[in-house]
């Protein structure tokens, strides 16, 4: 199970089918939230979630009412994105933390089909904090002026 932190630390989930040829594919990306379910084979039954928290829409039309839930919190969904489009870039912002969300992709090539599921739970950030650092450059020195007694003393006996 992968962990996002919530915060500073990262502002954009990026997440990408391995580069290659990808001529002839489909990529539907689905994002719901734990605890909300779909079937595979029902994909062109789910509405079109908007990774920027617009309203889910359906065939082209607003869904109404509109619903909670999912990664954007408006309801599970396909992730409104080409079909080409191997790569999904969204901001973390609307997704909650210590909720788990599974994001699954659908590659699909004439006949052929394949799934994948990616588990992200969001962390909390951890809490700023400072670094404080001295250089002590007394004794730095100190050290090279024995360094150089000792020397000396090598040199002259």
């Amino acid at each position: 199970m992968g962990k996002v932190t919530d915060g500073i630390h990262l502002i954009k989930l990026n997440i990408c089918f391995l580069p290659g040829d990808y001529s002839g594919m489909n990529f539907t990306w689905i994002c719901y939230l734990s605890g909300e379910s779909f079937s595979v084979d029902e994909v062109s039954s789910l509405q079109d979630v908007y990774p920027d928290g617009s309203p889910p829409t359906l065939n082209g039309d607003p869904v109404t009412p509109q619903p909670s839930g999912g990664c954007f919190n408006t309801g599970p969904g396909k992730v409104n994105a080409p079909l080409d489009s191997h790569t999904i870039t969204f901001n973390n912002s609307l997704m909650k933390v210590g909720n788990t969300y599974y994001i699954v992709l659908m590659v699909t090539k004439d006949q052929r089909v394949a799934t994948y599921s990616q588990i992200i739970t969001i962390a909390e950030a951890p809490p700023p904090f400072n670094l404080r650092y001295e250089i002590r450059l007394g004794r730095c020195f100190l050290i090279m002026h024995n360094v150089l007694d000792s020397f000396d003393a090598l040199v002259s006996a």
